[in-house]
């Protein structure tokens, strides 16, 4: 159990890690997609998607840290523009 509850706060520690250092790269993907068609709480609301799709990713993937910046460029990018379609329509 106490391996469990480390193993925890290791992957929580990273992924608070993740959204501090690459919190305003991901508000810029947003902003620069939505920025005609949507509004600035459009964009907060695409980044907390985007880092919810990218905890899920990291979940599931072995994503080492050389990688990080891609994979977080790749998820922003698609949802940002899911976004835009649905806030354009």
């Amino acid at each position: 159990m106490q391996n469990k509850n480390n193993s925890n706060t290791v992957i929580q520690d990273r992924y608070r890690k993740i959204f501090d250092d690459y919190y305003r790269y991901v508000y810029a993907i947003a902003f620069s997609k939505l920025k005609n068609c949507g509004s600035d709480e459009d964009a907060e609301d695409c980044v907390s998607e985007i880092f919810a799709d990218l905890f899920v990713y990291l979940d599931n993937h072995e994503v080492d840290d050389s990688r990080i910046k891609s994979v977080i460029s790749a998820v922003a990018g698609n949802k940002s523009v899911d976004m835009f379609r649905k806030v354009s329509l």
